[in-house]
């Protein structure tokens, strides 16, 4: 017979870390019931990675520096166009106003404001032998997030002890949440001592966080630091197991109040935009309601909310007692300009969004009656979609020209839905009338672009000819 007196400690339910006041959660990636659990996945920023280290606090003992945000970032229900960095591990919205290792529970005050704390604790990234480590940030205009890498940073008198760990501020233009508050990932790629540490978040006021570890303590729901943890630090509410499923199904176009009527929008017509949604989910979305953004210069947004009511199971429902209204610019710099739609409804327990893109027409030197001597006889892609590449193949017909002449006025780019160029082939690509590119879906960094839609311009002096296509992951 054995018997022993043992005490079995469950941490982690499946659940999120909060809400705090404000409505903030911490998911972890064990979250998984919640729906809204992170993904432990490292992108390297730190040698030979694309990142910046940040000379002002590497190679200092509790040291700051405040640097510009390349997004507007709302925290707590106000906007931030900057953010402070600590050498001990925490990060403050709009500037520094703290800079020791000493941390304390969240909240607290007399410590710091605005307060990201990861790993907030007495690190020591001084040089070897005293310190170890670096801080890296890097912006990354791809996925639209900007990120900051403690590396290898030892702790103050310990310095073989070593956390790597990062912050990743999300663009809240292309991550929206039910207030529009900016999300924060922690990823930790490798965790040595987390028994003297704080996690967690804290308002302007210091009245208001969510802590999600303090001294090896740990909120009832959150799960140990270990090596390849996430966390989502985000407004959105844990998702029911039933819940509605909003669908982009069709949208449609009128210019008749404010342009020629021919539905096509076109330099400073002012457009309506009716779209139709279907609820694929198993249960009813109510009061739903869908704002719409985009960041393009080329259009402006006049009314940018629509009500789409109570959409039940399987029910399609529209906005076309209320469009949208959007006027296009005098001299649009796109041509095609994506819109990303969030939606709301039962009460703020639902959320979801999607995207669209419009075409901007711009008939200067395009049409029947143009006087240009050159013409694109084809723009043919193969295969669509894709995954490895994708073969461009094209001809320009011309009179009168010199290919070099023709190369002055030809480009061939590739852009995504909102309309940024990703990939430039330069004019150098042009030999001869009839060309074939390879694209292996990189931008023009070499870096693999994520799945989904993307666009093919080929362009002259006189004309413009785009061919959508899909890229697969």
């Amino acid at each position: 017979t054995f018997s022993s007196n043992f005490s079995l400690i469950v941490i982690g339910q499946g659940s999120a870390t909060g809400p705090d006041p404000y409505g903030y959660y911490i998911y972890d990636d064990t979250d998984t019931l919640t729906g809204n659990a992170p993904v432990y996945n490292w992108f390297e920023i730190a040698p030979p990675g694309p990142g910046t280290i940040i000379s002002e606090i590497t190679d200092e003992d509790a040291d700051t520096v405040t640097y510009n945000l390349p997004f507007t970032f709302k925290y707590y229900g106000i906007d931030y166009n900057s953010i402070g960095l600590c050498s001990n591990g925490f990060l403050e919205l709009g500037s520094s106003t703290h800079r020791f290792g000493e941390n304390t529970t969240i909240p607290a005050t007399g410590g710091p404001k605005r307060l990201i704390a990861p790993f907030w604790d007495d690190l020591d990234p001084r040089p070897a032998p005293t310190g170890y480590g670096d801080i890296y940030y890097y912006n990354d205009t791809t996925d639209h997030r900007w990120i900051v890498e403690y590396k290898e940073c030892g702790h103050y008198g310990n310095s073989s002890s070593r956390e790597t760990f990062q912050v990743i501020l999300l663009d809240p233009m292309y991550y929206p949440t039910p207030a529009g508050d900016g999300e924060i990932i922690f990823l930790y790629n490798t965790v040595a001592n987390a028994t003297e540490n704080s996690v967690g978040i804290e308002d302007e006021t210091e009245t208001r966080g969510l802590q999600y570890l303090f001294n090896n303590n740990y909120d009832p729901n959150a799960t140990p630091l270990l090596n390849s943890r996430a966390l989502l630090i985000t407004t959105k509410p844990p998702f029911s197991q039933h819940s509605p499923w909003i669908n982009l199904v069709n949208y449609t176009l009128s210019d008749s109040a404010g342009g020629n009527n021919n539905g096509i929008p076109e330099p400073n017509e002012i457009v309506e935009i009716t779209l139709y949604i279907r609820n694929d989910g198993d249960t009813m979305v109510t009061n739903a309601n869908g704002k719409i953004r985009t960041i393009s210069s080329s259009l402006f947004l006049i009314d940018s909310t629509a009500d789409f009511g109570n959409i039940d199971i399987g029910a399609i429902s529209d906005n076309s007692s209320n469009p949208y209204v959007i006027q296009i610019a005098q001299d649009p710099i796109d041509t095609l300009v994506g819109l990303v739609v969030y939606f709301t409804g039962n009460g703020g327990g639902y959320e979801a969004y999607t995207y669209f893109t419009l075409h901007i027409h711009d008939e200067t030197g395009i049409g029947e009656n143009s006087n240009s001597t050159s013409k694109i006889n084809f723009l043919e892609i193969y295969p669509n979609p894709f995954r490895a590449k994708i073969e461009i193949r094209y001809r320009i017909q011309y009179t009168g020209y010199t290919i070099k002449d023709v190369g002055q006025g030809f480009s061939l780019a590739i852009y995504d839905a909102s309309g940024r160029m990703v990939r430039d082939f330069s004019r150098s690509t042009l030999n001869g009338e009839r060309s074939t590119i390879v694209w292996d879906g990189t931008d023009d960094a070499g870096r693999k672009l994520p799945s989904g839609v993307y666009f093919i311009r080929l362009e002259t002096d006189e004309f413009k000819k785009n061919e959508k296509v899909i890229l697969l992951r």
